[in-house]
């Protein structure tokens, strides 16, 4: 008998463009004189870089928060982080190459006063990555991302191979090379100075594309703490 063919269809979830962000300040000579080359120039330039890094971390957490799936409250962080956890094992269940064998597969967000309430006195080791606080295996369940940025009493939730990185490296890209551009500590925001003679002042340019985005948009599940109806 002639084995029937298999029909899989592919249909577009989401188009996503990756922005070109470019920056730049103006440092007289005046400015250079009078505050000295660290003050006016690699120190201002710090803080310009600093609020385009959190502008990155505030991507992150956007991109989760709109989500309008649901997991059932819980009165306590640790109730509601199960339940979240629950809803995600039962989404992800029939997904393959989300889990990648890892014991606690997913990354939850939540904002650090909520984290507080829970640790009371309790000792918890923070990890830091390009500005990003984290606890590994929080509560067993997965990493937890702490920000201020989640709203106190919210969590949400989704399988952390299911949030993509797109960025243009600040190192090694044509477009790097070409405007000579140094990277920053996180390999997403590129630097470079340029002075000019003929109005004595240094032209400080900064670059940044980065988009995070759900590779499936419905796999992002919020909980709130709350008493349960």
């Amino acid at each position: 008998d002639t084995i029937p063919a298999s029909n899989i269809k592919r249909q577009l979830d989401q188009t996503i463009e990756l922005p070109l962000n470019k920056y730049r300040r103006v440092t007289s000579a005046e400015a250079i004189q009078l505050r000295g080359r660290d003050h006016a120039i690699n120190e201002a330039d710090a803080q310009l870089i600093g609020t385009i890094q959190n502008g990155i971390r505030s991507d992150l957490i956007a991109s989760v928060a709109t989500t309008t799936a649901a997991a059932k409250n819980g009165k306590t962080l640790q109730a509601a982080m199960a339940n979240l956890w629950a809803s995600l094992t039962g989404k992800f269940e029939g997904y393959d190459g989300f889990d990648t064998d890892a014991a606690n597969p997913f990354v939850f967000f939540v904002n650090p006063l909520d984290v507080a309430d829970y640790l009371g006195t309790a000792t918890v080791t923070t990890q830091n990555a390009a500005g990003i606080t984290y606890l590994k295996d929080f509560l067993g369940l997965g990493t937890a991302i702490t920000s201020s940025k989640v709203k106190a009493g919210t969590i949400f939730g989704t399988a952390a191979m299911n949030l993509n990185l797109a960025y243009i490296p600040a190192n090694g890209s044509d477009l790097a090379s070409t405007f000579g551009l140094t990277s920053d500590a996180t390999g997403f925001v590129g630097i470079t100075h340029n002075i000019n003679t003929n109005n004595a002042t240094c032209d400080t340019l900064v670059m940044s594309g980065v988009k995070i985005f759900p590779e499936i948009t419905d796999g992002v599940v919020k909980a709130e703490i709350k008493a349960t109806a």
